[in-house]
């Protein structure tokens, strides 16, 4: 917590600031809806041109409601925002003054005016070009709609109002409509007094749906995806670290940076931007590629993030005025010294040997080029089961999610007991086919106690045969071979410890540690402290495919 303040407080003041222009329209609202009524607003009223304290208030409800809708995207720094807002600071300012020299809500307005004008370049962050246009489109059909809806009420309603000189069905409708401005109508019966509250009404749903199709983030619906061979050609150079293998999977935006010569697999979830391992680049351009990376994230509105970087590059993002936190454990193994014998892997023998002796076998299974059905159905019927067990679902990003045909081209392990399938693992490749990572691993129910360790152990063994170097057992989440240093990492200490019950991260690190695997760990990467609730929310995105509603109800 007090590293959290402390980023408040030396890195991100400006944060204050979109709240304080959201409260703004709460002021702006309350005076809209209970107007002030002293001796000043006579005194003007007596020399205005226009009856301030009626025809400002639909002003006055605007600018309140702009601001409001407006808070979020000034978080996000968006350029639209920064217009919106200053236009409506403007309207406020103004209205505060004639409105019976309200003083003191004018000078907030003008302070925060004046934040926004001195600050003009904090806000870059495009909008949604698609939405943007959606809501140009959209802008003359709402008007229409509306003044519609409100030239047919008022005429078949006509003999229930009081018309003021010169007013129609189709002058009110658009006044009330569609400019919410003060009627020039009395209604003289309840109903007709509904119909007219209705109108307005609409035209307030109309003007807040534009606002929000406006101001709405990024969405990238045509993703700004790299050409297949590029991103195959950047994989096979410099997937070094286990994670690579996901981040040319097609549940990632794919950015290529640095001229071409790297490339970032990339997830948004709201405002957040959460980069699949560390970019995949040369050496010498991979700062030049996190430096654009965070770019294209804050042009775009994003808070950016690397999810599971190395520990190797922590000084790079350091350097550059990120902040780090390890939240797991990877565990990799040297194949070409792996094996049962000996003594640091005993547990681990003791437990395999048992398990053969029920008849057990560990086959390769090539799916791309002998399919077989009666497998194939065993497989679907595995998972199914599986997934029917994990509270948190068909998992993502970071891990494959189960099909036939993502088990094609890949290693794959059947565990089998005579013609029955009791388990299945598959690996990805990665450093140009010299290493794998363990993707999926799923067993029956009924699998007997130790049925993954012997499928693990063999599938290994046949790995090294292949000539494959090392084998990553990926990552034991939360996990820390060290000693925590500082009060967020003794935090995911304490989740580590008790929350096994939950989501077992304990009892998977304990099953990897009997591998004997040296272990690296893996951090997440990020701007300041106040951002990590925001990533976290984005992380349970991304990961299940419901998102946190979905996982809350599956509790």
């Amino acid at each position: 917590m007090s590293e959290w303040i402390q980023d408040l407080k030396l890195t991100d003041l400006h944060r204050l600031a979109p709240y304080l222009i959201g409260f703004m329209g709460l002021i702006n609202l309350s005076s809209a809806f209970w107007p002030r009524h002293g001796g000043s607003m006579w005194a003007l009223e007596s020399w205005l041109p226009l009856e301030v304290s009626q025809h400002s208030r639909p002003l006055m409800l605007f600018a309140g409601v702009a601001l409001l809708q407006v808070t979020r995207s000034l978080t996000r720094r968006k350029e639209l925002g920064w217009y919106v807002a200053t236009i409506a600071l403007l309207v406020s300012l103004l209205l505060h003054i004639t409105r019976g020299f309200d003083l003191h809500h004018s000078l907030v307005a003008a302070l925060l005016l004046g934040y926004l004008f001195y600050f003009r370049r904090r806000f870059y962050a495009r909008s949604d070009p698609a939405l943007m246009r959606l809501a140009l489109l959209m802008a003359p059909v709402l008007e229409s709609t509306v003044l519609v809806y409100g030239t047919i009420g008022l005429s078949h309603l006509y003999d229930r109002f009081t018309w003021g000189p010169g007013a129609s069905p189709l002058s009110e409708a658009f006044r009330c409509g569609v400019l919410t401005l003060a009627p020039n109508i009395v209604p003289g019966t309840p109903h007709a007094a509904h119909f007219l509250g209705s109108l307005q009404i609409t035209g307030w749903i109309a003007r807040l749906y534009l606002l929000i199709l406006l101001l709405r983030p990024v969405i990238l619906r045509s993703r700004l995806e790299a050409p297949p061979e590029a991103i195959d050609r950047i994989f096979k150079a410099h997937s070094q670290k286990s994670l690579s293998a996901f981040v040319i999977q097609n549940d990632k935006h794919h950015l290529l940076l640095a001229h071409n010569r790297g490339l970032v697999g990339y997830a948004t979830r709201g405002a957040i931007a959460l980069s699949c391992g560390d970019p995949l680049a040369p050496e010498e351009d991979f700062i030049t590629a996190v430096r654009e990376y965070l770019e294209f994230c804050r042009r775009n509105g994003w808070t950016p993030c690397i999810y599971e970087a190395a520990e190797a590059r922590l000084s790079t993002y350091h350097a550059l005025g990120l902040k780090s936190l390890k939240i797991a454990e990877e565990a990799i193994l040297d194949l070409q010294e792996f094996s049962l014998a000996g003594g640091k892997r005993a547990n681990l023998r003791a437990m395999v040997n048992k398990v053969l002796k029920c008849g057990m076998q560990v086959r390769a299974y090539d799916r791309k080029n002998a399919a077989d059905p009666a497998l194939d159905e065993q497989l679907e019927a595995i998972s199914q089961e599986w997934l029917a067990e994990k509270s948190l679902g068909e998992m993502g990003f970071t891990l494959g999610r189960f099909s036939l045909e993502a088990l094609q081209g890949i290693p794959v392990f059947l565990a089998m007991i005579g013609g029955n399938l009791e388990a299945f693992c598959s690996w990805l490749p990665y450093q140009n086919g010299r290493a794998v990572v363990l993707d999926l691993m799923r067993k029956r129910k009924e699998a007997v106690a130790g049925t993954m360790d012997v499928l693990l152990a063999h599938s290994l063994l046949q790995l090294q045969a292949r000539g494959i170097a090392h084998a990553s057992l990926a990552n034991a989440p939360l996990a820390n071979v060290s000693e925590p240093r500082g009060p967020l990492e003794k935090g995911v200490a304490l989740l580590f410890e008790h929350m096994n019950a939950f989501y077992g991260y304990k009892n998977l690190f304990q099953f990897k540690k009997k591998f004997a695997p040296f272990w690296e760990g893996r951090y997440l990467v990020y701007p300041t402290g106040a951002d990590l609730p925001g990533v976290a929310y984005a992380l349970t995105g991304v990961h299940s495919s419901g998102g946190l509603l979905q996982l809350l109800l599956r509790r």
